[in-house]
């Protein structure tokens, strides 16, 4: 056989029993780090209860290539799977592939609270082919009758006959795809299957200025990134809009830009997160997109952003405006301080010292057109929420960042990869990084532990449960009156409900009599103790109210409301 077949055959070969030695380590992790069990992927279902197995048969896959490596290739085969080089690719490979097996199996597939019905039930509405749901609400006689029909997550529609949508569009759009093709559970797959399209193209990106083992850095610290990964499992926006982004940068910094299909990418993350807007302008002028038809990418750009402005102007009256209110009333100056110090702080906290300590290693050894891009992408993407009016001081803030803090552990992981091949001898530089992304994956899970992230998708399962409990002991005319679940309700039994927080004492009497009016029981529901006490403070005056207890699910608990 010619040797340079021979050698690509090889090539072949090693890189194989790498990807299935690295499959089979990932899973020995995910028993160690999970308990083992059944891990749901659409129609497929992988069953794996002890560790025993397939570190089992790692050991048996790792020694049998090694022994026939060593009789047909000594000096190649050995040193690609056992030496220095091999087992860092294999150990990077392993952490890039547990941490989506880790999001499906934390996976919060529940629409509850604000964000996350909001999203879900909008890809429903679209899915439908509607913008609107038309809330009938004469029979309530009181005033504003639709603003208590209007449940979290909604509006009132500008002629007060329906709601809308009180988010971007472009999240439910994708979800309502995914609706399609894997049904209920579609919506909720969003964010894992897109954080796992941005983990590999930041492989891809990175790898056009690094070596493999840069990329793979790279892929690791963008997957453990403690909001990316928080919100990996969530059906929010934040991952969605990143991955958008990336992708937009990906398809600009090749040889030959795909400036149209960059375009239409920028597109999606302006339809999904509008504050991005400063930031896809800016893509084509870059320092590492230089080539970029900008003709063109604009072509690509202009549906999303006519796509946004029409939708903002049939549901909200106006081109630019949104429906978390208008420009004025989201940001102002007064905020720049708080935010700034609030961001800086916790950037440090999430990503420890190590991520500024990077970057400047990146500025002496790295790639500084790769470095510049970076931050100017992060300044702009950031902007916007330093004025942002809503005064976060949490380490979830830092989801607003994720498009630009992204391509910062980017181009750490560059400069840390170039700093190590530096100054460490050829076989140790692989390894250092290789101990280097397990230090740091160490770090987010015990950070992602401590802020009952893994402990998520139980918390948030009270919804489904609720709504299940009124889909089985609730009549179809019966009305629930809820705040924090008014939408859930509505989504897991399709029961209708009302804001209680949208009443007043005068009015609560005035709903509860027209409920029954009409034939139907009047429920009420309350969680946790916050609720409680807001709504003893707002209705515990009533002296006509009577409520009675009927159950508990989780933290709510479920009440009869009549009048005497």
């Amino acid at each position: 056989m010619l040797p340079g077949i021979s050698r690509n055959i090889n090539d072949t070969l090693s890189a194989t029993v790498q990807w299935l030695l690295a499959g089979l380590l990932s899973a020995t992790l995910w028993v160690a780090l999970t308990g083992g069990g059944r891990l749901d992927l659409g129609r497929l279902t992988l069953s794996l209860r002890g560790w025993d197995r397939p570190l089992g048969l790692f050991f048996i896959l790792l020694v049998g290539f090694a022994l026939w490596g060593w009789r047909r290739h000594p000096h190649y085969t050995v040193s690609e799977v056992a030496g220095a080089s091999g087992v860092a690719r294999i150990g990077l490979l392993s952490l890039v592939m547990l941490v989506p097996a880790l999001w499906v199996t934390y996976l919060d597939a529940a629409a509850g609270g604000l964000d996350s019905y909001g999203y879900v039930s909008a890809s429903l509405l679209l899915a439908s082919g509607h913008l609107q749901t038309v809330q009938p609400s004469v029979w309530l006689g009181i005033p504003d009758a639709i603003k208590a029909l209007t449940p979290l997550g909604y509006l009132p529609s500008l002629d007060g006959t329906a709601i809308v949508p009180e988010f971007p569009l472009g999240l439910p759009a994708v979800m309502a795809l995914f609706l399609r093709l894997f049904g209920a559970i579609g919506p909720f797959l969003v964010a894992p299957v897109l954080a796992t399209g941005c983990v590999v193209l930041t492989f891809v990106l990175v790898r056009r200025v690094t070596s493999i083992e840069g990329a793979l850095l790279a892929a690791i610290l963008v997957a453990v990134q403690p909001v990316f990964f928080g919100y990996a499992i969530q059906p929010m926006s934040d991952v969605a809009a990143t991955f958008w982004i990336v992708l937009a940068v990906t398809l600009l910094m090749r040889e030959r830009p795909y400036s149209l299909l960059a375009g239409l990418a920028a597109g999606l993350a302006l339809w999904t997160r509008p504050p991005l807007g400063l930031a896809a302008l800016a893509l084509p002028f870059l320092p590492i997109t230089k080539g970029t038809n900008r003709p063109a990418y604009a072509l690509g750009f202009a549906p999303g952003l006519v796509a946004l402005m029409g939708v903002q102007w049939v549901l909200y009256g106006g081109p630019f405006a949104s429906g978390h209110g208008t420009a004025d009333s989201l940001f102002s100056f007064d905020m720049l301080a708080h935010n700034l110090g609030a961001h800086a702080r916790w950037l440090i906290v999430e990503n420890t010292p190590l991520l500024p300590l990077a970057l400047v290693v990146a500025w002496r050894f790295g790639h500084r057109r790769f470095l510049w891009s970076a931050l100017a992408l992060f300044v702009l993407v950031t902007a916007p929420y330093l004025l942002y009016r809503v005064p976060f001081d949490d380490w979830e803030m830092q989801r607003f960042l994720l498009p630009g803090l992204v391509f910062l552990l980017m181009s750490a992981a560059d400069g840390t990869q170039a700093f190590f091949a530096r100054v460490l001898p050829r076989a140790t530089a692989p390894l250092a990084t290789l101990a280097l992304a397990a230090l740091l994956a160490f770090a987010s899970h015990t950070f992602l532990g401590n802020r009952g992230v893994y402990r998520l998708a139980d918390s948030e399962s009270k919804f489904p449960r609720v709504g299940a409990w009124f889909s089985a002991k609730a009549r179809a005319g019966d009305v629930v009156l809820a705040a924090l679940h008014s939408g859930s309700i509505r989504y897991y039994s399709d029961r209708t409900t009302i804001r209680w927080d949208q009443l007043t004492l005068d009015t609560l009497p005035a709903v509860v009599r027209a409920i029954e009016a009409r034939g139907g029981v009047a429920y009420l529901t309350l969680d946790g103790n916050t609720e409680r006490a807001q709504f003893a403070q707002r209705f515990g005056k009533a002296p006509d109210v009577n409520i009675e207890y009927v159950d508990r699910v989780r933290t709510v608990d479920i009440a009869r409301i009549t009048v005497r």
